[in-house]
């Protein structure tokens, strides 16, 4: 523009429009001005709609791995919740060094190894909080690998170096994830005294609750739920409504927890307030919050379904199947998983063919899963083999195909419990006395002895530290083996 109006000018002095003087003093107020208007422009907002959401920078970092083959489409819930987490660290970061915002670059996209390369151990940031920032980034790059051993040598060192709250929880998770509860406890705590604001203090307590029930210390999981809760329903009073969905997470996770204790009433309202909540949310925002509402009518299905309300049960899972249906059309990676999940919850409001059918579904999805990630899945092909193996043996009388699925469910539960003991004793305990009352009706008493014996004794160890939980399945088993002996004795 500064040369087109430049030529403008000699042109007014060749006709002789203009003198020399003239000329000159026009050509200086162009070259000052238009800059200057340029400049005012510049800082003038844009009419135009931004409509990047964070949700959509997360997805399209999430694809673009899924891409390069770094995350498995079938661990996809899981990963984008992380790319999400990293993100929201990212931004909260107002002070990375300048290699870590290079790396942050590669990151988004998708070049993983890159960004790791960037964050070598030589030439550290001198600033201990830049240089903890880029060890905790890199721990978090490696997680998204399930490199977890050597993450958590990289969040040691961010530790060791700047000992703060977010570095700390970091560490205490990524223990966490790899089962060993008494160190991320104590980091946890750590994190949880040193935390600055009510928000960092609710998302640890909230990971602690669930550390507690992972460990059968429901007491104290309930504690730190409630002081969650509390917190977040503080937060969402008096800041902003964006903490209503914490306030649903936190009541979910108590709903789960007084279901698991039996504690009915409370699991009900709970679950029924976060249904609420996420209802209304899922009228503002559909896409962010529909699932939410599958997952939290499936939590009231699985408790109506124990308190013996089966009716109320199978509308809310029908719902939530619907939901998780129609999401799984456009995303299955995501969505197979709760596909498969409330299949199989339907199916134990079924019997015969519509029950077996429903279970078979399910079993296929979660088989397929498990061979991508054994880890996270084997558990559930366990638990719906255990539980087809209940309606063959009870419904149907199909005793031999029974037995072959509950040997399957013992053999992961028994492998998965060599790694986590805590988390799959208890579902042991559960299938050998399925086995054994499988045993004692086809009248092989002894293997059924034998059976019900382990089932007692593991049930008896879990009910020392859980009465609440366990002690009705150490009478259970008892009253178990005492029709096996009086059948012995006839």
């Amino acid at each position: 523009m500064i040369v087109v109006l430049a030529i403008i000018v000699i042109g007014l002095r060749k006709w002789g429009l203009i003198d020399e003087k003239q000329e000159m003093f026009l050509s200086f107020i162009f070259s000052i001005a238009i800059p200057l208007i340029f400049l005012f422009l510049w800082q003038i907002p844009s009419n135009k709609k931004n409509t990047t959401t964070p949700e959509k920078i997360t997805n399209k970092t999430v694809e673009k791995l899924i891409e390069k083959g770094i995350l498995p489409p079938a661990d996809i819930v899981r990963a984008t919740a992380q790319v999400k987490a990293i993100e929201e660290d990212i931004q909260r970061d107002l002070n990375p060094s300048r290699r870590k915002k290079k790396a942050e670059k590669e990151f988004f996209k998708g070049n993983i190894d890159k960004a790791l390369q960037m964050l070598n151990s030589d030439a550290l940031a001198n600033d201990a909080e830049q240089t903890g920032g880029e060890y905790r980034f890199k721990a978090q790059l490696l997680e998204l690998k399930k490199d977890f051993p050597e993450a958590e040598r990289q969040y040691r060192r961010a530790v060791e170096i700047y000992p703060s709250p977010i570095n700390t929880f970091a560490l205490a998770y990524c223990l966490q994830l790899q089962n060993c509860h008494e160190e991320a406890e104590r980091y946890y705590l750590e994190s949880l005294e040193k935390a600055s604001d009510d928000d960092k203090r609710a998302k640890t307590l909230n990971n602690l609750g669930v550390l507690y029930v992972n460990t059968n210390q429901y007491l104290k999981a309930e504690t730190a739920y409630n002081e969650a809760l509390e917190i977040c329903w503080r937060l969402s009073a008096e800041k902003s409504a964006a903490y209503e969905g914490d306030v649903a997470l936190t009541l979910n996770n108590l709903g789960v927890l007084h279901k698991d204790t039996n504690q009915h009433q409370k699991a009900e309202a709970e679950h029924s307030e976060a249904l609420e909540i996420y209802r209304r949310l899922a009228d503002k925002n559909l896409s962010a919050y529909e699932g939410y509402v599958a997952m939290t009518l499936n939590n009231l299905a699985s408790l109506h379904w124990e308190t013996n309300q089966y009716p109320e049960a199978e509308k809310e899972n029908r719902e939530a199947l619907e939901i998780y249906r129609r999401l799984a059309d456009k995303n299955p990676a995501a969505y197979e998983w709760y596909v498969a999940t409330t299949l199989h919850n339907l199916a134990n409001l079924h019997s015969d063919l519509k029950a077996e059918k429903e279970f078979r579904e399910a079993l296929e999805i979660f088989r397929r899963l498990a061979k991508e990630n054994p880890t996270t899945y084997e558990g559930y092909v366990a638990t719906t083999l255990n539980n087809l193996a209940n309606l063959l043996y009870k419904d149907t009388n199909q005793y031999p195909e029974a037995e072959k699925e509950y040997n399957e469910a013992l053999e992961i539960r028994r492998r998965l419990a060599k790694e986590n003991p805590s988390a799959y004793e208890g579902d042991i305990a559960g299938t050998l006395n399925n086995l054994g009352n499988l045993h004692k009706n086809t009248k092989q008493y002894s293997q059924a002895e034998k059976e019900y014996n382990e089932a007692l004794e593991i049930f008896t160890r879990l009910a020392q530290n859980s009465p609440e939980v366990f002690q009705p399945y150490v009478e259970g088993v008892q009253r178990n083996l005492k029709i096996l002996n009086d059948l012995k004795e006839q």
